[in-house]
């Protein structure tokens, strides 16, 4: 048994780690497809081999009330000092068991990242496979090339951190996988010069997802999973309806500007459009990342719609009906994200509304527009990530999600609301940040792209509520509402939470660094100082952005109290599906049950005047009939067909 467990534990994992990296080296296996295979044999190892239920909660804390440790230490006739002793020993083994063991996982990425350097600094590789027939799928490390290396490098950096935090908080082996699977595919979406990769990854990526769905133990994770699988196949459906009119027109499948010109650019547009959650397609990112785990929502807000982000900008800049979708989308995400309860339901909507930044971008189609948008998903993805974090310990701490049973985790995780308040000034666009420069680059764009004055209003009214309904507002609901800035600082002197937040920590410092440091790294590395205004970075600038961020501080001071919502339903564009659809298929189903019973009863009148002539064949074939097994008239059916097909050939 002991051997077992200890392949379980350690064979299957390094198993899963070292034959993808071998078929690296020795194959020149691309690197999503690597990960892919990682997440798929770590699945087949250990998914169905390890402990594929959660942790009890209560074996990830530090020490349990006196009173249950009294009880239990005179059921057992133990002494209390010895049964508090044992039961932390036990505890902080379980803990220290279970977070090294899942952080083997990890070693996956690291290692497919070193090998990525190799390709890097080597020549450019390939790897092509014929498929059924319509284009080579080609994936390539494709150097030096933006925005690719950009989307390629922040994928892998978000991959990594977020299985450093799934791996701390004990997620399952499912999760795991799919995780790998999700973040392979994605990273293979940023390699690839052909549009059928594109759509092939972007199946990958869903059943990737799905995984880390089915993996969640909250209530609706399965129903919202199949919705948002529902949503992403109708999308796919309508992305390769596309791909094939364009293929049918003679048209090249690659990664490159399309002119809408016919009924099939119109149709791949639409497919990016889902995916990147544009009206009226918003509203499965709203149902379905609040459903994940804790750690799931993590992954699932960095991939699926940044890699739409990516495609839509090589796919479809310069085309003015995205403008105002984008605007449309930002509106949406601050009016419902200041209506909600969940706390990781508003995170949701604040991406919808923060993508709405992106599209307008990639609408306006400049150099220095596609600039902003690409820096502006590095950034939404860092701080995002932080948010999602930051929600994610909370939610392992406690199981509840309503905003009004917060208030007070500033006590019981100081770090996580400090870096939850780091994720919230990144999104408020704090001078100095990359959403600061990426921000101040889209409106110079359009301004200098000669856009509609209300649009540019309309957008500087956003940003500057930004920090009023999601970068203040979050972490003031969540950690403060019902504390104190004392009580937060007193919880930094408690060694117990210090211990415990350590390796919460570690998985936030792989994004807060980057976000804080990469800013005047990003601009000057990728060439971007030419195309950013001079105004940016001076004082004044800085101070004015400052100045607005101060403003809404004040106001958000002022309001704090009217702007916690209300115990009301909030419905969305799939009440369409969800409740009239559903309303309309029972009205069918009654519809047809009802015509399928009048068939019946026709049937047994029938039946019931046919029953004389019945009764005479039943009789001629009982007293005259040969019986024989329907086998023979099977076999003469063959033979007489066989016969008929012979003659016509001749013939």
């Amino acid at each position: 048994m002991k051997t077992i467990a200890f392949m379980k534990t350690w064979i299957y994992p390094i198993l899963a780690i070292t034959i993808p990296a071998w078929c690296a080296l020795n194959f020149w296996i691309p690197i999503s497809v690597m990960i892919i295979l990682s997440g798929v044999l770590y699945l087949i190892l250990c998914g169905f081999s390890l402990n594929n239920v959660k942790p009890d909660k209560t074996l990830l804390k530090q020490e349990l009330p006196d009173q249950a440790l009294h009880n239990q230490a005179y059921q057992d006739q133990i002494l209390p000092d010895q049964a508090i002793s044992n039961q932390s020993i036990s505890n902080q083994a379980a803990s220290n068991q279970a977070i090294f063991g899942n952080l083997l996982p990890v070693l996956v990425p690291i290692s497919i990242l070193g090998c990525s350097i190799y390709y890097l600094f080597s020549d450019l590789h390939s790897f092509s496979v014929d498929w059924i027939g319509l284009q080579d799928i080609n994936i390539q490390m494709q150097q030096n090339l933006f925005p690719n290396s950009l989307f390629f490098a922040i994928f892998c950096l978000a991959l990594i951190a977020g299985l450093v935090f799934a791996s701390i908080k004990s997620a399952r082996p499912l999760e795991i996988s799919g995780a790998l699977i999700y973040g392979g595919a994605a990273i293979g979406i940023t390699l690839t010069t052909s549009l059928m990769t594109v759509f092939v990854l972007w199946e990958v990526m869903l059943i990737g997802s799905m995984l880390i769905l089915w993996a969640s133990d909250i209530a609706g994770a399965r129903e919202s999973s199949f919705r948002y699988l529902l949503m992403h196949v109708f999308g796919g459906v309508l992305f390769f309806i596309g791909l094939s009119i364009m293929h049918f027109n003679n048209e090249p499948l690659l990664v490159t500007h399309i002119e809408m010109k016919h009924l099939g650019h119109y149709l791949v547009l639409i497919g990016v459009l889902v995916n990147i959650a544009a009206p009226p397609f918003w509203a499965w990112v709203a149902d379905s990342y609040p459903k994940a785990s804790p750690s799931g929502s993590v992954f699932l807000s960095a991939f699926t719609t940044k890699t739409a982000v990516f495609v839509l900008l090589m796919l479809f800049n310069t085309h003015d009906i995205l403008i105002y979708l984008g605007i449309f989308m930002v509106i949406y995400g601050i009016i419902y994200a200041l209506n909600c309860r969940n706390m990781r339901q508003i995170l949701a909507y604040c991406i919808v509304s923060q993508l709405g930044y992106m599209v307008i971008g990639i609408g306006v189609g400049t150099k220095a527009a596609l600039i902003a948008v690409s820096i502006q998903a590095v950034a939404h993805i860092l701080y995002k990530g932080l948010l999602m974090m930051s929600a994610g310990s909370v939610l392992y701490e406690d199981p509840e999600n309503d905003i009004h049973a917060l208030g007070n985790r500033c006590e019981t995780l100081p770090f996580t609301a400090l870096f939850a308040i780091i994720g919230g000034l990144a999104l408020s666009a704090i001078p100095l940040s990359l959403t600061f420069a990426s921000k101040t680059l889209l409106m110079y764009s359009l301004e200098s792209a000669e856009t509609d004055q209300n649009i540019i209003f309309i957008l500087a009214l956003a940003s500057g509520a930004a920090p009023l309904y999601i970068g203040i507002r979050w972490p003031w609901l969540v950690f403060f509402k019902d504390s104190s800035f004392s009580a937060w600082m007193q919880a930094f002197k408690n060694t117990d939470i210090i211990l415990k937040e350590i390796p919460n920590v570690l998985s936030y410092l792989l994004l807060a660094i980057p976000l804080i440091y990469l800013t005047p790294i990003t601009l000057a590395n990728l060439g971007l100082l030419d195309v950013i205004p001079d105004s940016t970075y001076k004082i004044a600038n800085i101070i004015h952005q400052f100045q607005a961020i101060i403003a809404s501080f004040l106001v958000f001071i002022v309001v704090k109290n009217w702007i916690i919502p209300d115990h009301h339903a909030l419905y969305d564009f799939d009440t369409l599906y969800r409740k009239v659809g559903f309303k309309n298929i029972t009205l069918s189903l009654k519809i047809l049950r009802s015509i399928n019973g009048r068939f019946e009863m026709m049937k047994a009148r029938l039946y019931k005047k046919m029953r004389p002539l019945n009764k005479a064949i039943s009789a001629y074939i009982r007293y005259f009939g040969d019986v024989w097994p329907s086998s023979a008239m099977v076999i003469f059916a063959c033979i007489t067909l066989t016969i008929t097909l012979v003659l016509l050939y001749i013939k």
